[in-house]
Formats: structure tokens, C-alpha cells, sequence
């Protein structure tokens, strides 16, 4: 990736969560993520683990950006990782894809619910507390209901993680603990429990 320009928002102790806007992007900082792994078992007692993760990059902080009148202009990138472990064949399948924040290619959003999507790959609320993950590619599929029954649960000082001694090293953090979850991962049924 190219180095990025300008200023970025950095985390600061005492931020306080309000969901669902905090599933929102924070495009004032230069890098954040949407995590989702889970294990997942087939009513026959078959064993999966998954990961479909979403990484958004900022190529400028908000003091660098111009307004640019094509759908083509860049300012975020996205990266994406999809993975599909079958324990009981020992396989394990992994994609990745990047894409431009631009032209409707790759985005994140809240309006009018939290969406965050790669291409076909996406994770999708539906609604309040249920998420729909999908991925695709090369026969390895998933598409999975998952449903929040415990809440975001803060990381670190309430959401504030610090990961070095100076100030602004840090980053905000939480994670949905409990995801009921259903769906296919193809061409099987899951009913589970997960953690993400």
C-alpha cells in the first residue's frame, strides 16, 4: 500500500459507545476492521471453523482529502479475508481479495443498517442484533444468520485498548461474544454456537 498522507484520528481514553453507530466506519482514522471467526458443527456432527474479515485503510487523512467529482476517486481501501476449515477432511481453504472504497466496488456503511462489503463477500445487518455473512469463491461458501444474544462486549479500559507507552498508541476494541448461528456452509447445515 502507498504511504498514507496527513493527520489521522487517533484513540483517546474515555470515548464512549453508542451501537449501532459504532458498527459505522471511522474513515478520520487510518486503519479498522471487522472481525467475525467462528467454529460451527453440521447436525451429522461435522466440525468447520471460519473467518471472513473486512480491513479498511485510509490513503489520506481528513486534512489531505479533496473533493473529486469521479466515482473512481480513491481515498479507502479495502482488504478482505475469507477462510473455511472442514476439521474431519483436514482442509482448509483461503481467499483474500483488495479492492478501492469507490464506485460501489468495496464500502462500509450504517445507512439505513450497518453494511460492510468486498465484492459478493459481505457481512450484512438484517435486523437489530442479526448480522448475515456471506462469501464465495471457488466452490467454499458460506452464508450465515447469526444472531447477537449477549451484546458488544468492551475490550480493554472500556473499549480503549492501549498498545504501546505512548499516548494515541492505542485502539478502540470491542467484540459480539455470543453469535446464535444458522445457515449453510456449502452444501451443509449448520445450527451452532459461535464467537467472533
Amino acid at each position: 500500500l502507498p504511504e498514507p498522507a496527513g493527520t489521522f484520528a487517533r484513540a483517546q481514553p474515555g470515548f464512549s459507545f453508542a451501537f449501532p453507530r459504532d458498527f459505522a466506519p471511522k474513515p478520520n482514522f487510518q486503519t479498522e476492521w471487522w472481525y467475525y471467526t467462528g467454529n460451527l458443527q453440521s447436525p451429522d456432527g461435522r466440525q468447520f471453523g471460519y473467518q471472513l474479515t473486512f480491513f479498511r485503510r485510509a490513503l489520506h487523512g481528513p486534512d489531505q482529502r479533496q473533493s473529486r467529482p469521479s466515482a473512481w476517486a480513491v481515498e479507502q481501501i479495502y482488504m478482505a479475508h475469507f477462510t473455511l476449515a472442514d476439521v474431519g477432511a483436514q482442509q482448509f481453504s483461503y481467499f483474500e481479495r483488495f479492492e478501492r472504497g469507490s464506485a460501489g466496488l468495496a464500502w462500509a456503511s450504517i445507512d439505513p443498517a450497518f453494511r460492510v462489503w468486498l465484492g459478493n463477500w459481505s457481512v450484512e445487518q438484517t435486523e437489530e442484533g442479526v448480522y448475515r455473512l456471506r462469501a464465495s469463491q471457488d466452490g467454499i461458501a458460506l452464508d450465515l444468520l447469526l444472531t447477537d444474544v449477549k451484546g458488544p462486549i468492551l475490550q480493554g479500559d472500556s473499549g480503549y485498548s492501549q498498545k504501546g507507552p505512548q499516548a494515541g498508541n492505542a485502539s478502540y476494541y470491542f467484540s459480539q461474544t455470543r453469535l446464535e448461528t444458522s445457515g449453510q456452509v456449502d452444501p451443509l447445515r449448520i445450527e451452532s454456537y459461535i464467537a467472533s
